[in-house]
């Protein structure tokens, strides 16, 4: 299909990954709506959680969206989200950026919304995966098995988890996948102190 030529009334709701952890740049593709995944995929390597996003025909008369978690933000970023996006305080702490693109009408080019959200997603610097999350063995363990013996768990079955989450050997914990474990290790510092956090609350 030529995309060039399609219209957001061309475009069809994606229910699925409201709220959803990317652990993958390649599911982006799969759960977030066509005008917006350049964006999304942009907000991912820069290390920018999204929430959810919608770009759609149900959005005519109203915005398209990318909901970008602002607590997880640097400064520096939280500044940047400050001067170009919506900022909704919900509570003490829960606060979400919005990237907001008006649709007035049904035959606008999902190329003009793209580059529009692009635009925005691109203000933003590339910051450390803080808002990843680290597993121990207890944790998984408790989560998935409830309390048991830690140690007979991992002697029966060593790789239990590994089908699920990467193991990191050498720090013997357990990263939500591969892609998350190198980006992090990027920030050696970011990526030793959140191992560490991650092993002293999961004791």
């Amino acid at each position: 299909m030529d995309f060039s030529s399609l219209t957001i009334s061309d475009i069809k709701s994606i229910p699925e990954g409201w709220n959803e952890l990317i652990r993958n740049k390649s599911r982006i593709v799969e759960i977030v709506e066509l005008p917006l995944v350049k964006a999304c995929e942009v907000l991912y390597d820069k290390n920018v959680r999204t929430l959810e996003s919608s770009a759609n025909s149900t959005n005519i008369g109203g915005f398209a969206r990318i909901c970008i978690d602002y607590n997880s933000l640097t400064v520096e970023n939280q500044k940047i989200a400050n001067n170009f996006l919506h900022i909704d305080v919900g509570g003490d702490t829960n606060i979400s950026a919005t990237i907001k693109i008006l649709i007035t009408s049904p035959d606008i080019p999902i190329s003009v919304i793209s580059n529009k959200v692009a635009d925005i997603a691109n203000r933003f610097k590339k910051q450390p995966l803080t808002w990843t999350k680290i597993y121990t063995w207890y944790k998984l363990s408790k989560i998935f098995l409830g309390y048991i013996d830690i140690k007979a768990c991992r002697e029966k079955d060593p790789k239990l988890f590994n089908n699920i989450y990467y193991y990191d050997e050498e720090n013997d914990v357990f990263f939500e996948s591969k892609e998350h474990y190198y980006k992090l290790k990027k920030t050696y510092s970011v990526f030793k102190d959140m191992i560490q956090k991650a092993k002293y609350i999961n004791r």
